[in-house]
C-alpha cells in the first residue's frame, strides 16, 4: 500500500483543511486498494508528533512529495 501527500498539490478530494479530518483520509486511504494521493498532509505532521514515522512503522509506504 502507498499513500503519497502532497504538500501543493490537489487532491480529487480536497475539503480537507482540518487535521482531523487530513488525518481520517489518510488513514482510509491507507485501507484502500492501489495507490493514494491526499493533500494538506503537513497539518497532520503539526497535530500528530511524529506521524508519518509512526505509519512507517506499522508498514505503510508512506511519502510526502512538493
Amino acid at each position: 500500500r502507498r499513500a503519497h501527500g502532497t504538500r501543493t498539490g490537489r487532491s480529487e478530494d480536497d475539503r480537507c483543511r482540518g487535521v482531523r479530518c487530513v488525518f481520517s483520509h489518510v488513514v482510509a486511504e491507507l485501507a484502500a486498494e492501489g495507490t493514494s494521493n491526499v493533500s494538506n498532509v503537513q497539518l497532520i505532521s503539526r497535530g500528530y508528533e511524529r506521524f508519518i514515522d509512526k505509519l512507517q512503522d506499522l508498514g505503510a509506504d508512506f511519502q510526502i512529495e512538493g
